[in-house]
């Protein structure tokens, strides 16, 4: 099939389409794995403030057992409460990778779709340069911006994914402490 300039002009407007419908669904991607990485913080910051509070005051049988099953079960929660500390932590750190992505540090192209880009140019400058702009140079900057926010992208999902996968062990520790408190408590 020959190219038509009309066929052009529709193959153009089809990757500004594509362009403008990645870019909107990589920024809700974006919000969607922040959400998430919230969301862990604040089930850790929940299951950390009930185990804090079974803790206060302390049982009896955790500091003066009276059998030595009371003994080992105390060690088993103060085993299992340091390691949900251990785990909230962790938790933590990869919730705020998650939050504060860094971009590589390499050269890149400026793009006057990116914010930083932008900014950098001043007002005036910015809207001389898009006034001034053909129609492929703005799909171009268009498609870099897709580009660069993949890049922020990848290592976001990466952090969310080993928050999440350090939640189930958070969540188990925290039962296992509980659990031997319940039974402390008797």
């Amino acid at each position: 099939m020959e190219s038509t300039p009309e066929r052009q002009g529709v193959e153009c407007a089809d990757q500004y389409t594509y362009a403008l419908a990645q870019i909107s669904e990589f920024q809700e991607l974006i919000r969607f794995a922040d959400t998430k990485a919230g969301a862990a913080v604040t089930v850790g910051s929940g299951l950390l403030a009930v185990l804090l509070g079974v803790f206060d005051p302390v049982p009896r049988s955790l500091t003066t057992p009276s059998a030595s099953w009371q003994f080992w079960l105390a060690v088993a929660v103060l085993v299992f409460s340091l390691g949900f500390f251990a785990t909230f932590i962790t938790v933590l750190y990869y919730a705020f990778l998650t939050f504060l992505p860094r971009l590589e540090k390499r050269e890149y192209t400026p793009t006057l779709a990116f914010f930083l880009d932008v900014y950098q140019a001043g007002e005036d400058e910015f809207i001389k340069r898009i006034s001034a702009m053909s129609t492929e140079n703005l799909r171009e900057h268009l498609l870099r911006e897709v580009f660069l926010l993949s890049e922020i992208l990848v290592p976001k999902f990466k952090a969310q994914r080993l928050c999440f996968n350090w939640l189930r062990p958070l969540i188990l520790c925290w039962a296992l402490a509980q659990f031997g408190l319940l039974f402390l408590q008797q």
